[in-house]
């Protein structure tokens, strides 16, 4: 097994693998930098803002406040398109 990993067929896994470790502390150390519920810059309020995680409306509405490009999310939307995003 040792001589398979060091193959040269199989540089692909130690890439890959270092790159999920990467990524996966990436994420950990964001999620204890800034706090997921109270800041602008926290994961739940940036999946948010792209879509995909549902957050609490009154809780997304108090973090557009510290969200410096908060009005990229509001002007320029149709009254359907606010509905749909705010509820």
């Amino acid at each position: 097994m040792k001589g398979l990993l060091r193959s040269s067929k199989f540089w692909w896994i130690r890439i890959l693998a270092v790159v999920v470790s990467f990524l996966f502390f990436a994420v950990a150390a964001w999620i204890a930098i800034y706090p997921p519920d109270g800041d602008p810059k926290g994961i739940n309020y940036v999946l948010w803002k792209s879509g995909v995680y549902n957050m609490n409306v009154d809780n997304a509405v108090g973090l557009m406040v510290g969200d410096p490009k908060r009005d990229k999310l509001v002007i320029g939307q149709t009254k359907e398109q606010l509905r749909h995003r705010f509820g």
